[in-house]
């Protein structure tokens, strides 16, 4: 559930704000892995199946999401700034069973509150209506920041967007948007810090809605 208020402080300016109230989501796994290798002494290994393979079952429940946001409008112009404040360590693994102890969902969940931490994402847009056109210009840049603590800012997620609207007779809508987003990452290969890749990310995505109003 998520609740919330706008308030419209005049003509020009209106203020809001929300609260997002924790989701579960009930994750069943079941998965099969098998493998062999023959080296050229002629010596056979087989993976263990028993070690690799599983099938469990368990809850994750999201944290507690506090998000306020401003508008005002300017001579055609529409500017817009929110923030949210997410603290990822309450991230937590629930319901154990079908194969998994409580103990390993308690040790997951402490590694959850020591490697991560509280972040605020932020947003700013600023959008020009064309009235005679009935076109909407639209510009933003948002960032997500990363959860693990320590980690500098260029592992943020980054997005520069653009776009545009039609409204048709105040009834039909259709609306085009692109968004450029990049950060960098790490993978572990073979364990912790063992073997890395360490990668320069780069997203494009493409969105086109249309909507009637009635």
């Amino acid at each position: 559930m998520k609740a919330g208020f706008l308030y419209q402080l005049n003509q020009y300016a209106r203020i809001g704000a929300t609260v997002q109230f924790p989701k579960t989501f009930t994750v069943k796994e079941k998965f099969n892995v098998d493998g062999s290798s023959t080296f050229g002494t002629g010596a056979m290994y087989y993976l263990d199946k028993s070690k690799y393979s599983d099938e469990v079952q368990y809850d994750i429940v999201t944290p507690f999401s506090l998000g306020i946001g401003f508008s005002g409008n300017y001579h055609g112009f529409v500017f817009s700034l929110q923030g949210e404040l997410i603290d990822y360590s309450q991230l937590k693994f629930d319901s154990p069973g079908n194969g998994l102890s409580v103990q390993y969902i308690a040790d997951q969940n402490k590694s959850i509150k020591d490697q991560l931490g509280s972040v605020i994402n932020y947003n700013f847009g600023v959008e020009y209506t064309i009235a005679p056109l009935g076109l909407r210009l639209r510009g933003g840049y948002f960032v997500q920041p990363s959860p693990y603590k320590g980690d500098p800012s260029e592992y943020n997620h980054q997005y520069v967007t653009g776009g545009i609207g039609f409204l048709a007779n105040e009834t039909i809508g259709i609306d085009l948007a692109v968004a450029h987003g990049w950060w960098k990452d790490y993978g572990d290969n073979y364990g912790y810090d063992v073997s890395r890749t360490y990668q320069d990310i780069s997203v494009n995505k493409l969105i086109l809605t249309a909507t009637y109003r009635f």
